[in-house]
């Protein structure tokens, strides 16, 4: 009944989805988490501030970027048709994802950063077949930069953005000069401020270099967890998708191209986690975008109802688990 509930486009689901992110935040609005901003990039450490005497809107505003995130991934997902037909299940799998332990209630900077990289998705799918793509390039050079201003590691993302123009488009030497225009204006407006204010080198040194070079090398057991309980589900996921999907989309030209830009997000979101400040899985949201499609998917086109809803069950007491479990 859950899973059948959710495979539908009913307008209720734009209450449901909420009311769910919000019970899973409930340790957050009760007990919030004050983030640590020593060293962090200058937009989220500007937020935080912000927020920092009214610690208990840290997790409010968490909770809305968490549904707004949930609710832009659905609309891509829908506008570009990545799981076959229209469904709140993208949605769903998100808030369900990126809040399934105490540990991920907090607002870290992903949750800014995620929102501009889900628009830089959007722009990149909109390139193909455009007689010119110089404004999408643009854009999505931009939104990359400004994600990077929240969480640095997001900056190797330009590399998704130069292949998904491969994939995607005719070479256009001008769209690629575009992209890097619209990268670097953000970064020309940020190291000016810091130039104005005696911190030019302390942006570089403090907030870039630092964090990576004094970067966690170990997964320690909680994390370690988090980890083992995605590949978990992805690889069921993974396992009961193969040949599902829409009959009339899945050998088409521009889905396989789609395809194609998905498998190099999740790519590119790996290698981030190379220059990320430690292993932590929610360094690793970046690439939960592509394999959420992968296991939306799959409880969208699967014929056995009833396996289905054994998973999603099996989903709900591991979250229990992972709660009350919890130091």
């Amino acid at each position: 009944m859950l899973v059948r509930f959710f495979r539908l486009h009913q307008p209720i689901l734009l209450i449901v989805i909420p009311l769910i992110a919000a019970l899973l935040w409930i340790p957050a609005f009760l007990y919030p988490i004050v983030p640590d901003i020593k060293y962090a990039m200058p937009l989220y450490e500007w937020v935080v501030r912000l927020l920092l005497h009214h610690a208990w809107l840290l997790s409010v505003v968490a909770y809305v970027l968490i549904v707004i995130q949930a609710f832009l991934f659905n609309y891509i997902t829908d506008k570009f048709e990545l799981i076959g037909k229209s469904s709140y299940l993208p949605a769903l799998m998100y808030v369900i994802f990126t809040s399934f332990s105490r540990d991920l209630l907090l607002l870290h900077p992903m949750l800014f950063a995620n929102i501009f990289i889900l628009l830089t998705l959007n722009h990149v799918l909109n390139m193909y077949r455009l007689p010119s793509a110089q404004p999408q390039s643009f854009n999505a050079g931009f939104m990359v930069a400004v994600a990077s201003l929240f969480y640095f590691p997001a900056a190797f993302l330009l590399l998704f953005v130069f292949i998904s123009i491969i994939i995607l488009r005719p070479f256009f030497w001008r769209e690629w000069v575009i992209v890097i225009l619209g990268f670097l204006l953000p970064y020309i407006y940020i190291n000016t401020w810091y130039f104005l204010i005696n911190g030019f080198d302390s942006f570089w040194i403090d907030k870039v270099i630092y964090p990576f070079a004094h970067r966690a090398a170990a997964i320690n057991a909680d994390i370690a967890q988090l980890y083992f309980e995605l590949a978990l589900f992805v690889l069921i996921a993974i396992a009961f998708s193969v040949g599902r999907g829409s009959d009339t989309s899945t050998h088409s030209v521009q889905h396989r191209s789609r395809t194609a830009v998905l498998r190099w997000l999740f790519i590119c979101a790996a290698l981030t986690l190379l220059v990320a400040p430690g292993f932590n899985y929610i360094y690793f949201f970046i690439g939960l975008i592509p394999l959420l499609i992968i296991i939306s998917v799959y409880f969208l086109w699967a014929r056995m109802i009833w396996l289905t809803e054994v998973i999603m069950w099996m989903l709900a007491v591991t979250i229990a688990f992972n709660y009350f479990t919890a130091r």
